[in-house]
């Protein structure tokens, strides 16, 4: 290997940066000499050699943090931005790298780590610079499923869900990677940001892993990838694909070190991206059987995050019913607004553009279906490229013009030296028709590629693509000349695909679309190519217009794809959209439930579709909700479906929420969607509900936790503020054994945003209210400090006095006292932890508290906390731990008090030893050497003596008779007593020492 190759593979991190430095260079069409002179314009001086050093991946010379700084400046990378913090964390990273080799899985660490992870489909440069995935991640929420769902919609699922402590609560989706759950499901609509999160949350757990934190092993595989193969060859073959990427030089990953845990405690992380892509069941069923297996026989050392579309139930099902189910919610309008800035960063005044996007999208039928990761990138795109031609016509519009971007990219490429060679090694086996052979693949390849993407979604076909293209084409490409061995085709073939912004290669070779939307599009557009394949597409449209949007339904005739088909027979010149329009307008006339939902939610997803369609359905889904006969959760469902047409913004939901003849279900199900809508209708609706004498508890419940969110998330009008805020007062000051106390609570903390006095008064009620539990009663009174400081105080005062609250929440209130009355927070605190009727953990969180606030104080009470043998031995080693870092001088007398005592615990006895190793480690040493020694100490103490004093040998500064000591007892207790002679240990301290 030559003196290059060498550094490269010793320092990858110098290389990395060296080359993003210089496609920053090439973006902004700069030069070296031209860095130079603007480093010197712009005050920060640098030198030419220093610059190049800094430039070539081949030096070894890592630039300094000045440096560096100077070239971000002249290149228009802020240190604020996430560009600058990566380029900086490589610089770190170069400088500290080890030229020992480094073991495969840090091999794999630092690959991924330095990896700048980008989105499958990026356009050719329009002269403005494209942000990365990472650029512009803006973290999604998450609800859980309730169990035995349809699989439908998070509204028609979610209501009662259960996530942390309170029902239907999103959280931030990451969460759901950290669960203990050996396996997780992760659900989202078409482009709903799944894949994206996958790899944000692999970036972030390599960087945590790098930087010591003891969380999974994170592996991005493609579920396909699982069938028929063995789960540790999988994750190899993927592994190696990164390190590959991240670092060209190195070996693969041998399949040995993915069969157990990675690290002590630490188990994979597999990230199973793309599971409804694989459209034969039987394949995801040896899917999740594969799951299902390691996870029983390996638990300890592998974790699954699936990340797929809905499913039918009864495949999940598969999977345990032990295993939660999460939504991926969709960007709220505040995300995309923040999305949108982060994309447009290198524009003047991002916020600006970011503004203009939004308000253009939003009286379009785009507004709705950019609030999905992928169609938010491609508007994005789109409207960076050329902002006079914004927006697109409709979804299928998007699409057309994005996938156009693509190819127009591929055009501007070059042929690459090894596709020149496939040509070349045609031309000398086939001659001139070998050549002209290749010529009619190349011309007809964007219609090969569409093929391509109709067999592999619609037909299952899953040959590998440089074996099944040729059959795709004509006579022209299907024939290829008898002199061209197989050989020479497949690698030409290769060639051309890897220069196709439309595929990618997968570690086994094959080829794939990286995203299965833009595969749907690809797919319609072979599918209604020309009049005859269109009007078999349109045979096909009553059968589909009858499914009934179950995922068994839509694996068959998939509702995007099916969008994108309908756009095609639609559009100007196709022939065929008079006759669809008349089959969409004969199903709604007849008040087809079934296929006026269809309609509605192709309306929804973005189709352009005839105005007599829209009408006509419009008109059949209003009758439908207001025919009391039906079933309520129908009508519900109409009524919900006729806001996808814009037709109604939900005054028909706010009629059925406020109908007494409806079934409660119905109207809380009508609420939920009614919220997610308008939030006047909502809100007036809800506050009307409350009141209605006719409703069980449980519904007002729903109906306040509700409005709640309505008047948190939504500008009301005056009349209308007035009504939520009576609303909400009543109700939390009424109380109801049926009521959840925390409902009443929510209720009034709502009310904050709208009657801060009344909402005082309620909070200060709930707040001394001895019926209450403990735990909502400081939740009330934390709220009330926000508003009224002193008069949340009066009432955190008396729950930390209170004996009839537990020990626990009598600790937090004193605790929420601390930023606003810190002198009567540390006076409750003490009283608190030196207070012999509250249980040990409470006393030592007490005291804990109390550092915050007095110090001097705190030691002191943590000093008898340790001491007290009336205390749990677990809670007195915390508080020594504690200890340790407030007054070291007065901790190691009491942890080696603790330590010493052969009454307690041996591991507590071992965590004392531990906090004051760096305080006194001579100290430290002798307790271990004597717990070593002792005999009557259980085995388990003793080896995990054994295993901290060796790691104090070797890490702490020691006097030589302790090493010695030490050592002798490591010696005795692996060899026996009189093992060896003294000179012998001797020899074997100046080992040690060395």
């Amino acid at each position: 290997m030559g003196e290059k190759a060498s550094r490269e593979r010793l320092n990858p991190f110098k290389r990395q940066l060296s080359e993003q430095l210089r496609a920053r260079m090439k973006e902004l069409g700069k030069s070296e000499p031209g860095l130079l002179v603007a480093a010197g314009i712009a005050g920060s001086p640098i030198g030419k050699g220093t610059l190049n050093q800094a430039l070539n991946p081949a030096h070894p010379s890592v630039p300094s943090e000045r440096t560096l700084a100077a070239i971000c400046a002249v290149l228009d990378v802020e240190p604020t931005t996430p560009t600058f913090r990566r380029l900086a964390g490589l610089r770190e990273r170069a400088q500290d790298h080890e030229t020992l080799e480094p073991s495969p899985l840090h091999r794999y660490l630092e690959a991924v780590n330095a990896l700048v992870p980008e989105h499958p489909y990026t356009p050719v440069s329009v002269g403005k610079r494209v942000p990365g995935l990472v650029d512009v991640y803006v973290r999604q929420q998450a609800r859980r499923r309730l169990q035995g769902g349809t699989g439908g919609s998070p509204g028609e699922t979610a209501v009662g869900a259960q996530i942390d402590d309170e029902p239907d609560v999103p959280i931030p989706a990451d969460r759901v990677f950290l669960r203990e759950e050996p396996v997780c499901v992760l659900l989202a609509p078409p482009g709903g940001g799944k894949s994206t999160l996958l790899r944000h949350q692999r970036a972030v757990s390599v960087g945590r892993l790098l930087h010591g934190s003891d969380v999974g092993v994170p592996v991005l595989v493609r579920a396909g990838a699982l069938v028929g193969a063995p789960l540790r060859t999988v994750l190899a073959q993927a592994a190696s694909a990164e390190v590959r990427r991240g670092m060209p030089l190195d070996d693969d990953l041998p399949d040995a070190l993915f069969a157990g845990k990675p690290k002590d405690l630490v188990p994979w992380l597999v990230l199973v991206d793309g599971f409804d892509e694989i459209s034969d069941g039987d394949s995801r069923r040896i899917v999740l059987e594969t799951i299902t297996t390691v996870v029983k026989r390996n638990a300890a050392s592998y974790r699954f995050v699936v990340a797929t579309r809905p499913l039918p139930e009864s495949e999940l099902e598969a999977l345990g019913d032990d295993v939660p189910c999460f939504w991926l919610e969709p960007f709220t309008p505040t995300n995309l607004l923040h999305y949108a800035e982060k994309y447009f960063r290198s524009l003047d005044d991002p916020e600006r553009h970011a503004a203009v996007f939004t308000a253009m999208l939003e009286p379009t039928r785009l507004a709705e279906p950019a609030r999905t990761p992928l169609m938010a990138y491609m508007l994005c795109q789109l409207y960076l490229t050329d902002p006079d031609r914004f927006p697109p016509n409709g979804r299928s519009a998007v699409y057309e013009e994005f996938v156009t971007q693509l190819r127009r990219g591929d055009r501007a490429k070059d042929i690459s030296d090894g596709q020149q060679q496939a040509v070349d090694a045609l031309g000398r086996n086939g001659g001139l028709a070998a050549e002209q052979w290749a010529m009619a693949v190349i011309e007809r390849l964007p219609q090969l590629i569409e093929h391509l993407a109709y067999v592999r979604i619609r037909q299952n076909e899953s040959t590998a693509a440089v074996d099944v293209l040729p059959r795709l084409g004509d006579e022209a490409v299907a024939c290829c000349p008898t002199g061209v061995s197989h050989g020479d085709r497949q690698a030409f073939l290769r060639e051309l695909l890897r220069h196709s912004s439309l595929v990618v290669e997968r570690p086994d070779g094959d080829f794939e679309f990286p995203h299965l939307t833009i595969t749907e599009y690809l797919a319609a557009r072979h599918a209604t190519r020309n009049l005859a394949s269109g009007s078999r597409v349109l045979d096909e449209l009553p059968e589909i217009l009858l499914q009934d949007g179950s995922p068994v339904d839509a694996e068959r005739h998939d509702p995007s794809y099916i969008g994108f088909v309908l756009d095609r027979l639609f559009a100007p010149g196709s022939g065929l959209g008079g006759e669809a329009s008349r089959i969409l307008e004969r199903s709604a006339n007849g008040h087809t439930f079934r296929a006026c939902l269809f309609i509605a939610d192709q309306a929804q997803r973005g189709t352009l579709l005839p105005d007599p369609v829209v009408q006509a359905t419009a008109h059949a889904l209003r009758s439908i909700a207001r025919i009391p006969e039906i079933d309520g959760s129908d009508r519900v469902r109409a009524a919900e479906a006729l806001t996808w047409l814009s037709e109604d913004s939900g005054q028909m939901l706010a009629e059925l929420i406020s109908n007494t003849g409806l079934g409660e279900g119905a109207r809380c199900q009508a609420a939920v969607a009614l919220t997610r809508l308008d939030g006047q209708y909502a809100a007036r609706a809800l506050a009307g509900a409350m009141e209605d004498p006719s409703l069980r508890p449980s519904a007002r419940m729903t109906m306040a936790d509700e409005l709640s969110g309505v008047v948190r998330n939504t500008g009301l009008s005056h009349f209308v503020r007035l009504r939520a805020a009576d609303a909400l007062d009543h109700f939390a000051r009424t109380p109801d054994r049926q009521i959840a106390d925390i409902t009443r609570i929510r209720a009034a903390e709502a009310l904050t945003l709208l009657d801060p006095v009344r909402a005082a008064d309620v909070l200060g009620l709930l707040g001394r209210d001895a019926c209450i539990a403990g735990v909502d009663r400081v939740r009330a009174a934390e709220a009330l400090v926000v508003l009224e400081p002193a008069g949340g105080v009066r009432v955190l005062v008396l729950l930390a006095g209170d004996f009839g609250v537990g020990a626990f929440d009598r600790v937090r209130a004193a605790e929420a006292m601390l930023r606003v009355e810190p002198r009567r927070a540390a006076e409750a605190l003490e009283v608190l932890a030196v207070d012999d009727r509250l249980d040990s953990h409470g006393r030592v969180r007490a005291g804990e508290g109390l550092t915050r606030v007095d110090p001097q104080r705190a030691a002191k009470v943590l000093d008898m906390l340790v001491r007290d043998r009336g205390l749990d031995d677990s809670d007195r080693a915390r508080a020594g731990e504690v200890l340790a870092r407030l007054d070291p001088q007065r901790a190691v007398s009491a942890l080696a008090y603790l330590a010493g005592k052969a009454s307690i615990d041996g591991s507590c006895r071992l965590r004392a030893v531990e906090a004051m190793m760096d305080l006194a480690p001579d100290d430290g040493a002798a307790i271990l050497t004597s717990l070593i020694n002792d005999a009557d100490i259980s085995g388990s103490v003793r080896m995990l003596a054994v295993q901290v004093l060796t790691r104090l040998i070797r890490s702490r500064p020691l006097s030589r008779p302790a090493r010695l000591s030490g050592i002798e007892a490591l010696d005795h207790y692996v060899y026996g007593r009189g093992g060896r002679p003294g000179g012998a240990l001797v020899r074997l301290l100046e080992q040690w020492d060395t």
